[in-house]
């Protein structure tokens, strides 16, 4: 919280700060750099019930692992089970487990796959399902250019405050960082196609429609970078 009140003192006032003693002299700045990315890991939340379920919980996962490998959304570890229930009972001298709830996530790639999945789920009257987290890989490359464009920018910034003057931009004294990045999560989606659709329209964040199919379209990731910067003021003896 101290960090982003300083970061918006700073930016508001955009003013040269120098230290009394000129050995100390110095310039702090905050550079900025954004980049916007499509989503390449998508994750949605199943959960099987057998209070909503046609078939039962383990017939229903039959069918669903099946659908899946035929629709070529089955890759090797990008489904998990993240939680199941029983019900205990007793069958003559016999102890039976019975499984009537179990819930999974599976990692997608992109707008298509997510569409074929809830095609799928749809054909198996699945309805519990939501996109639980867009994400990207690529992220730690993303923030290392964006740490780099902000740095160029902050100089830039301080150079130009300084063009009038008799100083010019010396080392870097001081410099923190911030990274950003925002991510979209969707609500849940109904039971029904049509409402599905509706939802994915419309109240799902970052999720639209492009037409009356399955067809998605992810709002991009936006990744924001900003660092505050103290130069070292060096004297220019041209000036």
């Amino acid at each position: 919280m101290k960090r982003a009140i300083l970061f918006l003192i700073l930016a508001a006032c955009t003013a040269l700060s120098v230290n009394a003693q000129d050995t100390n002299a110095y310039i702090e700045v905050i550079g900025e750099a954004k980049r916007s990315v499509s989503p390449d890991q998508i994750f949605i939340k199943l959960i099987l019930d057998d209070s909503e379920l046609k078939n039962s919980v383990e017939l229903t996962e039959k069918l669903l692992l099946e659908d899946l490998k035929e629709s070529d959304l089955l890759k090797k570890n990008n489904l998990f089970v993240l939680d199941q229930s029983s019900n205990l009972y007793e069958r003559w001298l016999r102890r039976d487990k019975k499984i009537n709830r179990k819930e999974y996530e599976i990692e997608l790639k992109n707008e298509d796959e997510v569409s074929k999945l809830f095609l799928v789920l749809e054909d198996l009257e699945i309805y519990n399902a939501r996109i639980s987290k867009l994400d990207y890989s690529g992220e730690d490359e993303i923030k290392l250019q964006l740490l780099q464009s902000a740095l160029s920018n902050a100089k830039l910034k301080a150079e130009s405050l300084l063009k009038d003057s008799k100083q010019t931009v010396g080392n870097i004294n001081l410099l923190s960082e911030d990274l950003q990045n925002i991510l979209h999560n969707s609500s849940y989606f109904s039971n029904s196609s049509a409402v599905v659709r509706r939802a994915l329209s419309g109240s799902v964040s970052g999720v639209s429609l492009a037409s009356n199919t399955l067809d998605l379209n992810f709002q991009k990731l936006e990744y924001v970078v900003k660092i505050f910067v103290r130069f070292e003021l060096v004297n220019n003896t041209d000036k």
